[in-house]
């Protein structure tokens, strides 16, 4: 049980920490003169496609049981928060 709730932590706070980044580049992209905004723009399609590497390694780790470490202090979050009783 502690591992369902361990990756289901894991992948939501991984989620959050993507979505804050990129809403993050986005406004940079739009707010920014069209330089810097072209490379945000870019910088945030890097972004998006390196989470979706991330995130399907760590499906992929979760479905063979292996702990893998990508950003260790939401790996040590997670597991903190898969610890607490419900």
């Amino acid at each position: 049980m502690f591992a369902v709730r361990f990756h289901a932590f894991h992948s939501m706070l991984l989620t959050a920490f993507w979505a804050a980044t990129a809403l993050a580049l986005w406004v940079i992209e739009e707010s920014a003169p069209w330089f810097l905004g072209t490379i945000a723009g870019e910088a945030r399609f890097a972004w998006d496609f390196g989470f979706l590497f991330v995130w399907g390694s760590l499906i992929v780790a979760a479905y063979r049981g292996i702990p893998l470490v990508i950003v260790p202090p939401l790996h040590r979050l997670a597991g903190q928060l898969a610890r607490r009783p419900a």
